[in-house]
């Protein structure tokens, strides 16, 4: 997910193609396997679903590149899909954090990223919508 975000954001909107070889590139291979070929397009798909990527055509882009940029709601949404994959029971919040960061594609917990997520939590048990036990949350 880091990889596809590098690229786009480098270089606009680009086919699939393209960024399955910049992509590809980014990650260290200097050929693509029938294999490494699958597991892009695969990435390429969860981007999209997640929101990470969208479709314009035939080629793809980043709605927002960095993640201030990102709608609130949207965030929200995507840190609560990361709550309910991780567990059904109490998640210590710092794994929520970088679980949430990983989804999202970020390579690292910068501060702007982990000062976004931690308001998003602070949103949410605002409203409700998460529970606080000690540094766990669910």
């Amino acid at each position: 997910m880091r990889a596809l975000r590098k690229v786009p954001g480098e270089q606009g909107l680009l086919s699939r193609e393209d960024l399955h070889k910049q992509a590809a590139c980014e990650l260290g291979y200097q050929r693509m396997s029938a294999g490494a070929r699958e597991a892009l397009v695969d990435a390429v798909r969860r981007a999209v679903r997640r929101g990470v990527a969208e479709n314009d055509g035939d080629t793809l882009r980043l709605p927002a590149r960095l993640i201030e940029d990102q709608d609130c709601d949207f965030l929200r949404e995507q840190f609560l899909a990361v709550l309910s994959s991780l567990s059904l029971g109490w998640v210590d919040r710092d794994d929520a954090l970088q679980a949430f960061k990983a989804r999202m594609g970020y390579g690292r917990l910068r501060a702007v990223i982990e000062d976004t997520a931690r308001s998003l939590v602070l949103g949410l048990l605002q409203q409700r919508q998460l529970e606080p036990q000690g540094s766990q949350i669910r």
